[in-house]
Parts: structure tokens; C-alpha cells; sequence
């Protein structure tokens, strides 16, 4: 708390009360300005409201808290009290500057989207926020990224923490003008911009190739091939295509964009606004940001279309805002979960294979069998799914303790077209034996080793993999199919075999691509 030096109505200000802060702590304030002592004392009761608000707002938040909780029947602790003072506060911070806070007097929602009941209780939420970012109310960011940095981090501290432990410290003001630099005459949306202003991407390996020139570590480097799963935004594997979606830093992300430009003229000379801000750790997939207008594109490898919106563009600056937030709503509503990301993978990472929204599920004799794809722009057939089978009930509602996929029929239905079928045994060369544990891994459930286990074991949770269902990348239809099992196993049957149908998921391109 800084000294008094005011003379306020003749009354020196020179005697201090201790106060408790309610974060910790004993704190001196001026016995006048909580009306007692001499000559303000006496008056203090007298002072009209504003001006005990000019009194106050002399002092920062954290001081008028702490006349208001003395709760002292005067003019100055009750000013300290209303929340016309908290609101002229706010003004000087970003909560009362964000559109965030709505229409002019309305109250903004907390930093998750919970309701505040007074202008004190939303510079409350929001200081917490900002102090576990490493900010302050008063730093010159939009306050939609801090709640979504807040939520994010939030969710990974639970959920993910070495993914966590990756992210950077926030970018200097002197690389994000560098920013303004890259792209010229044309100004940078701050909007844009708060996407490194409080993280400043990931430290994580990449493949070799490019890794040098992004400045980045090599993935091996960290003696874990599991680290290629670290990516913030995601991913997926099927067969041998991986992708784990990484959070460039700003100058990784320029580095990035002078790579495509080389070799992508298009990119040079008809979006010049555009910039890398993720890619995955093998460069397959790379997803660039207008840092003047705030839409946001993935590019195809493709000569035509060489990009696809990744978010929707509502001509209002903030597409990656939205992209941000709809990527944390799918993380907080479980709709993208922690995964092990194919066979053999001895780490888990956020999978973008969606469950519950855009999951199909289908359940017979307590096998339960569900399905979900990935829009691929940037490979060839377009779609890659993913099937989970596992045990629900008990054993005594099933009349089986275990059972053996024995094998499938897919039907591909692509839009305005005749159906196309595909079956055969097992999944990928697999013929899982589902248990309640999990799912026995076993020469029998992987005959072609693919897991590299070498001995008997049981895996927990479903069983999980991955193929690719699209014939090209423009293709739009449904999948569904049909799955036979076998009570106990293939070899050794305990009961008449049975079939699980899985009703139709959609195939198309979705309206954001992660």
C-alpha cells in the first residue's frame, strides 16, 4: 500500500489501522479514511457519496476491499460497500472494457461462464483468473482469450499436465511486433494477436525436417516417442498416418508460413495475412490464421481448394476466438477424451475422435459398439473412423463372461450414390476378446502381433482402431455397419454366435476442423 501524503479538509492522514486481507496478510490503512481519528472522523459521516468515491479511487482495488470489509458505519466504508464504485473500477480494467461484459450495465460472467451477482464479485473471479495466468486485469487483453487460456489450462491441469508443461511463458512485446512486421501495412487484430499474448505455443519435438528452422526440439531428442502425442490442439492415428496437433509459437508460426511460401505461391501473393499458428509433429497437417480479419484455414495439399475454413467465418474478427472456445466446450464436455492413440502407443494424448456428440452407438447381448470420424482436408480419402467395443451389463444379464469378435460388414453410403460394402474377419487384423476388465490382448486377439505385448495381458477399457472410411476428400454420406461375436472365443465357443448393429454416422465436413 503506498504512503498517504493528502491533506483532505485541513486533516492530516498519517495514522494507520491494521486491516485483514481477506488473500492473507495484515495491512495498515489510514484510521481517517475508515472515519475515525481526528477531523475526517468527525465529518466522515457528512461526506457525500461521490465524494468518498473520489477519496477511494485514489486507492487500487485491493486497499478499497479492505475499507469495505471494516464495515464501519460511515461515508467512505459504505461507498467502499456499493457496487457503483466496483463498476468504475471495472472501467479500468479489461472487465469493464470487453465486449464480453455485454450491453452498457450489464454484469459480465465470470471467467467459466458463471453468473456474478455485483461488479466486486466479477473483478473478483476475473483477478483470480488473471493471477493463475500470470496477468493482471489491467494487461491489454481481450477478456474472451483470458477465459479461454483460464478453461483450458484448467482442464489440462486435470486432465493432461505434461501436455500443460509445455506451454510457454507469454510472448514479448517486442515478438508480437513482430507480427505487425510480417504482415506489413495492414493492421493486426488484436483479437489475433491475444492467441500468443498469454501462451506462447508449446515446446515440443517435431520430425527432424523442419525442426531446425522452427527453432523447435527433435522429436527423439526426449528419449519418448510417446512426446509426438503432446500436441495442445489433438489428434488421431490410423494405420501409420499420426497426427498430434501442436501449438506453434509466434516465431515458429512466421518460420512456419516463409517455409509454405516458398513453395506455395498462392500464399504469398493472395493471403498474405495468413500465418501458421498449429501444425502436427511430421508437418501433415497445418492449420493457418488471418491475422487481420481472425478466420481461420486448414490447408489441403491440395493445388484446389488449397485451403478450407476451419471455422466459421461470421465477418465479426473473432474465427480463431470462436475456434478456441468451441475446441475447450468439446474438452469440458468430454466430447474429445484422453486416449491411447493407436497400438502399441505408450502414451495418451486429446483424441478428436468424438464421443457422445457426432458418436453413433449401437448395443446387443451387452456388447456395446460405438463409431465416430475425423475429417481429414489435408489427406487424400478424406475420413478416417474409429470403432470401440466393449463389455456392458453383467455377465449374468449377458449369459457370457467374455466373447470374441469373430467379424464385420461396413456399409459406405456416399450421398446420391448406390451403397458400397465392405467385410471380412476381425477389424485390421485384429479379433478382439472383450471381457469386463477390458479386452484380453493375446495370440488370439492380435495373431499378427501388432501391439509388440509378447505376452498375455489384459488392456483395459475398450477396445479401440482406427481405419480410413472416405474414397476422396470431397465425399459426404453416412457409414453403419453390422459386427458378429462369438460367446467366449472363436476356438473354444460357450454359446450361438450374435451380431451388434451400428446405426448410420455422418460423413462431412464439419463446420470447424481441428
Amino acid at each position: 500500500m503506498v504512503p498517504y501524503s493528502w491533506d483532505i479538509m485541513g486533516s492530516s492522514l498519517g495514522s494507520y489501522a491494521p486491516s485483514c486481507d481477506p488473500v492473507g496478510g495484515v495491512h495498515l490503512i489510514p484510521w481517517t479514511l475508515l472515519g475515525w481519528g481526528s477531523a475526517l472522523g468527525d465529518i466522515s459521516c457528512e461526506v457525500w457519496d461521490d465524494t468518498a468515491f473520489q477519496v477511494l479511487l485514489f486507492l487500487d482495488r485491493q486497499d478499497a476491499g479492505r475499507v469495505a470489509a471494516v464495515g464501519k458505519n460511515c461515508a467512505l466504508s459504505s461507498a467502499a460497500q456499493n457496487d457503483a464504485l466496483w463498476a468504475l473500477y471495472s472501467k479500468r480494467t479489461v472487465v469493464g472494457q470487453s465486449s464480453v461484459s455485454g450491453s452498457t450495465g450489464s454484469l459480465p460472467k465470470g471467467p467459466d461462464g458463471e453468473g456474478c451477482n455485483s461488479w466486486r464479485h466479477a473483478l473478483s473471479l476475473w483477478s483470480q483468473a488473471s493471477r493463475k495466468l500470470g496477468l493482471s486485469l489491467e494487461t491489454n487483453v481481450h477478456l474472451r482469450w483470458v477465459s479461454a487460456w483460464y478453461r483450458l489450462r484448467k482442464w489440462l491441469a486435470k486432465n493432461l499436465p505434461e501436455v500443460d508443461a509445455t506451454l510457454r511463458i507469454p510472448a514479448a512485446a517486442r515478438t508480437l511486433s513482430s507480427l505487425q512486421a510480417f504482415t506489413g501495412s495492414k493492421a493486426v487484430s488484436p483479437l489475433v494477436a491475444g492467441l500468443w499474448q498469454i501462451r506462447d505455443g508449446q515446446v515440443v519435438p517435431v520430425e527432424p525436417g523442419l525442426a531446425g528452422e522452427l527453432g523447435m526440439p527433435v522429436l527423439g531428442a526426449l528419449n519418448s516417442i510417446g512426446a509426438k502425442w503432446l500436441g495442445l490442439f489433438g489428434g488421431f492415428a490410423v494405420y501409420d498416418y499420426e497426427i498430434s496437433l501442436v501449438f506453434l509459437s509466434l516465431q515458429s508460426g512466421l518460420a512456419m508460413t516463409r517455409i509454405l511460401r516458398q513453395s506455395l505461391a498462392p500464399l504469398r501473393t493472395e493471403h498474405p495475412e495468413l500465418v501458421a499458428f498449429a501444425c502436427s509433429s511430421n508437418f501433415s497437417k497445418i492449420l493457418l490464421v488471418d491475422v487481420c480479419k481472425g478466420s481461420v484455414f486448414a490447408w489441403t495439399r491440395k493445388s484446389a481448394p488449397m485451403l478450407e475454413p476451419a471455422a466459421p467465418d461470421n465477418n465479426s474478427g473473432d474465427g480463431i476466438l470462436c475456434w478456441m472456445e468451441e475446441y475447450i466446450r468439446r474438452l469440458e464436455q468430454q466430447i474429445y477424451q484422453v486416449a491411447v492413440p493407436g497400438p502399441g502407443s505408450p502414451m495418451s494424448g486429446i483424441s478428436l475422435f468424438p464421443q457422445g456428440e457426432g458418436m453413433s452407438l449401437g448395443c446387443a447381448r451387452g456388447v456395446e459398439v460405438t463409431g465416430s470420424c475425423v475429417y481429414m482436408p489435408e489427406h487424400p480419402q478424406g475420413w478416417c473412423y474409429s470403432i470401440a467395443l466393449r463389455l456392458v451389463d453383467t455377465s449374468q444379464d449377458r449369459g457370457f463372461s467374455s466373447c470374441q469378435l469373430k467379424s464385420r460388414r461396413w456399409m459406405i453410403q456416399e450421398d446420391g450414390r448406390e451403397p458400397e460394402y465392405v467385410e471380412g474377419e476381425g477389424v485390421v487384423g485384429m479379433f478382439p476378446i472383450l471381457m469386463d476388465e477390458g479386452w484380453l490382448l493375446n495370440a488370439q486377439s492380435d495373431p499378427h502381433d501388432q501391439y509388440h505385448s509378447g505376452e498375455v495381458c489384459t488392456v483395459p477399457g475398450p477396445f479401440r482402431y482406427q481405419s480410413c472410411a472416405g474414397r476422396n476428400a470431397s465425399m459426404k454420406g453416412y457409414m453403419s455397419g453390422e459386427l458378429w461375436f462369438v460367446p467366449g472365443t472363436i476356438t473354444s465357443p460357450t454359446g450361438a454366435s450374435f451380431s451388434v448393429t451400428l446405426p448410420p454416422f455422418r460423413l462431412a465436413v464439419p463446420e470447424y476442423i481441428f
